[in-house]
């Protein structure tokens, strides 16, 4: 059950863009706002409900930012509100990243950990870089979202916040992981994998191992 809420609370942030434009575009601003009200009220009483035993505000944290910013849009009677959950979630993702930069133990390192217990000099220091330029992202993403919330056209921002970002966050993703293994080696046995140690070298510097 937990899975399944967190596939649908994942599954909401993603068509979060695509509800907001068609609603806003069909139903007016107090429609779409009451409608994702109510979403965020089941969303949250659903996460209590099943971690009523140690609930936190980490469980609740995408349900009541929608209230929060639907309340906010009905006071104010004004749609950008509504475009502002996407700006939240990349805050919340770069204090999440950039805030275990002051720790010794940054947020990709901590990941990394959990597969590889020995990680060299080398490798812990790339695992700070990783974090850092995934909290710079996420400036950059955050800020550009905030932008065309505020003072673009509705199409610019569901097309920017519903397809762009994921494309860029992916791709991201992917070069990081590409060249991760170029550098450091530590192949796995699934297929792509398999792929990479086929198609990168296979000797990587000396001094990174």
């Amino acid at each position: 059950m937990r899975v399944l809420l967190g596939a649908v609370a994942l599954l909401f942030i993603v068509a979060y863009p695509a509800l907001v434009y068609f609603g806003l575009t069909r139903l007016g601003t107090a429609r779409v706002a009451w409608l994702l009200l109510g979403m965020a009220l089941v969303g949250g009483l659903l996460q209590l409900a099943r971690n009523r035993q140690q609930p936190s505000l980490q469980l609740v944290a995408t349900p009541l930012s929608v209230l929060t910013l639907v309340m906010l849009t009905l006071f104010f009677d004004d749609k950008r509100f509504l475009l502002a959950l996407p700006v939240l979630i990349n805050l919340v993702l770069f204090l999440g990243f950039g805030g275990s930069l002051r720790g010794e133990l940054p947020l990709v390192e901590r990941y990394a950990r959990l597969q590889v217990d020995d990680l060299s000099a080398a490798e812990v220091r790339y695992c700070r870089r990783v974090t850092l330029v995934w909290s710079l992202f996420f400036v950059a993403n955050g800020s550009t979202c905030a932008a065309l919330a505020a003072i673009a056209p509705l199409e610019y921002w569901a097309l920017y916040v519903g397809a762009v970002a994921y494309v860029l966050m992916g791709a991201l993703g992917a070069g990081e992981y590409i060249y991760r293994k170029y550098r450091f080696g530590r192949f796995a046995e699934h297929p792509l994998d398999r792929v990479l140690r086929a198609l990168l070298p296979q000797a990587p510097p000396a001094d990174c191992r």
